[in-house]
């Protein structure tokens, strides 16, 4: 009698529930945010501003944080969360606002965080330089926080298509590098990146981004790295100028980079993919841990594997053919 195949199943911690993946997305976000605005805090605060520090704390801190949250979600970032939705169908779309929100929220938590750490320093600044939490000018310590048009020699800052453009074409880099990092269908690449090499990949695509077009916009490249710390500042004493200048300029890093993301996304698809998209139905799939899952299916297959072939070489020597079917071994009493 043909023996019914063991069955396997994938564990649970391979697939991580919504609520994991949200507060993965929280984590890493909050990670982000600490130590990329408490760079830059340090930096506007300091008697001898540079902006290399920035750049370089920046793109650490993206490597920490898919590092630290990859084996479970490490978007953290709504532009490219949206962008992996339109090209790999995963997360799906009614999973995006929880991913969006979580994100959100872990930015406003992590600039809460270096709002009180830098709270002593911010009020120092501002009594030495007669200001009060000022939004926009020489000492406007709101862009720590957020991001802002810069203002150039003459006086005059950087204009919105400017900021725009530079926003979509850094997201556009960004979300491209991430696609051609984790298609393993199109560079062939089996298992994919572990959290601590996407990271530092990723890190350093930020980084080149940074030093290379972070002058006019200040590379926000990221909706709630910007809006989760401007929602901060409006509530921390900046108030809600921090919404208003420069003809409502927040809107530019809130959309920007999703309309670069979407733009990264198809070029990756239609210049390097060659007009195939890899899609992914698993939620997990689109995280870095889907490694582990890839590694899980492996053995199971493997494993199903074995004991089919152990099945079929016991159908040929104990008298079944292939198919299962028994043959009668004929007896001497038969046989006469």
């Amino acid at each position: 009698m043909k023996m019914a195949p063991k069955a396997y199943s994938i564990s649970p911690m391979l697939q991580p529930s919504l609520a994991r993946i949200a507060c993965a997305e929280f984590l890493g976000t909050f990670i982000l945010i600490i130590i990329g605005n408490g760079c830059v805090a340090e930096n506007v605060l300091s008697s001898q501003p540079i902006a290399l520090p920035i750049h370089f704390g920046y793109a650490a801190a993206v490597a920490i944080a898919v590092t630290t949250t990859g084996a479970v979600s490490a978007h953290i970032n709504p532009a490219v969360t949206i962008s992996l939705a339109i090209f790999r169908g995963a997360p799906s779309w009614r999973r995006v606002p929880v991913y969006c929100a979580a994100q959100v929220l872990g930015a406003f938590s992590g600039a809460a965080v270096v709002f009180a750490l830098y709270r002593q320093a911010l009020d120092c600044y501002d009594r030495v330089n007669n200001v009060s939490r000022s939004v926009v000018g020489t000492y406007a310590t709101a862009p720590i926080f957020a991001t802002y048009p810069a203002t150039y020699d003459d006086g005059t800052s950087a204009s919105t298509v400017t900021c725009a453009a530079t926003e979509i074409v850094g997201t556009a880099i960004l979300v491209a590098g991430i696609f051609a990092l984790t298609d393993t269908k199109t560079s062939r690449r089996q298992p994919e990146l572990t959290p601590v090499e996407l990271g530092v990949y990723v890190g350093l695509i930020v980084f080149a981004i940074g030093v290379s077009l972070g002058f006019s916009s200040g590379y926000a490249i990221n909706p709630a790295r910007d809006l989760g710390p401007r929602l901060l500042t409006a509530v921390a004493g900046w108030g809600p100028d921090v919404f208003r200048v420069h003809g409502h300029y927040f809107v530019v890093p809130l959309l920007a980079p999703v309309v670069g993301a979407v733009a990264g996304g198809m070029v990756h698809v239609g210049l390097v993919a060659g007009g195939t998209c890899e899609r992914r139905t698993n939620s997990c799939a689109t995280s870095v841990g889907s490694k582990r899952l890839h590694t899980q299916q492996t053995l199971e297959r493997g494993a199903q594997s074995a004991d089919e072939g152990e099945e079929l070489l016991g159908a040929y020597s104990g008298g079944r053919n292939p198919g299962g079917r028994h043959r009668a071994a004929e007896s001497p009493e038969d046989q006469a």
